[in-house]
């Protein structure tokens, strides 16, 4: 039963229905982050690696000295693009807060892509912790993390326990060069811009809904609604591939990460999607555009545009 809003002010009178509504995926929010956090301080899986392994020789630098280090791939995956879409929604109502919070419907919209945005980002941060710790693959510049004990080389052996071979005081770093597989910094730049380019394509399209639908689709432009669109995307592929440049990760890693970002954001934006809970209306999924029955409208591009 829903939550009474009739005792409150009128800017805040659909925040109770807003909360209970959503009381659950509030509630999985701290759960979630609790078990990251836990899991992130268990160290990877012991295991043996092949010293003379060429894939795994390549010279290590400090995350600070990265094309991309982790505090600006933060800023462009999780700052940037959630910024973005406040701020468009702060356009779309003249920066004026109180008219979200006096509508449920506009106040159910922008609480549902900014907290579906947050919830992406902390699910694809959970699942990265899980698969690193299992998988626990060797990282490219691993050996020279690892600064081998050659005093316990044995003629003909090449494979030895990472706790009994390497040297290196630094545990962190050592640790750290076993948890190449997924790619983080992959895996969060397209959950986020991913999101973001959802987002773009769905404001284009209600811009495209409202006005004349006899627009070409090459027109300018659509043509440009297109690459604009498409524009969060250019910089996730560059922030991913940026990985095999530092000898970070290998291209099955950024390649394993790039993908459950993408998985992610898509579930997420559908789940949370504002179109998606009207019913009877038309329906913005991610990629296709869905009538209020269920069925895909074939007169609408294929684009989400």
């Amino acid at each position: 039963m829903s939550t009474s809003a009739a005792s409150f002010p009128s800017p805040v009178k659909y925040i109770p229905d807003l909360l209970y509504a959503f009381k659950t995926d509030y509630l999985i929010i701290p759960i979630v982050l609790l078990t990251s956090f836990y899991v992130e301080k268990l160290p990877p899986a012991q295991k043996y690696v092949n010293i003379y392994d060429s894939r795994i020789q390549y010279p290590y630098h400090e995350d600070k000295f990265d094309t991309v280090p982790t505090p600006l791939c933060f800023f462009y995956a999780v700052i940037l693009p959630l910024g973005i879409v406040i701020l468009m929604e702060l356009i779309r109502v003249k920066f004026n807060v109180f008219s979200i919070c006096k509508s449920k419907k506009a106040l159910f919209r922008v609480h549902g892509l900014i907290f579906g945005f947050v919830f992406a980002t902390l699910i694809d941060l959970m699942i990265l912790v899980f698969l690193k710790m299992w998988i626990s693959q060797p990282r490219p510049d691993f050996i020279s993390r690892c600064e081998v004990n050659s005093n316990l080389i044995k003629t003909g052996v090449q494979v030895y326990k990472v706790s009994e071979i390497c040297m290196n005081s630094n545990k962190a770093v050592l640790m750290e060069g076993l948890r190449s597989t997924p790619s983080g910094h992959s895996a969060i730049s397209f959950t986020g811009l991913n999101y973001l380019s959802l987002y773009l394509f769905s404001n284009f399209q209600s811009s495209s809904s409202s006005s004349s639908s006899s627009s070409s689709f090459s027109s300018p432009l659509t043509m440009f609604k297109i690459l604009v669109g498409y524009s969060p995307l250019y910089l996730a592929v560059y922030i991913a591939t940026s990985r095999l440049a530092d000898y970070k990760h290998t291209l099955f890693d950024i390649s394993f990460g790039s993908t459950i970002g993408v998985i992610i954001s898509i579930l997420v934006w559908r789940h949370y999607d504002k179109r998606s809970i009207v019913e009877g209306e038309d329906q913005q999924h991610g990629f296709v555009r869905v009538n209020g029955n269920g069925t895909i409208d074939e007169s609408q591009p294929i684009l989400p545009l």
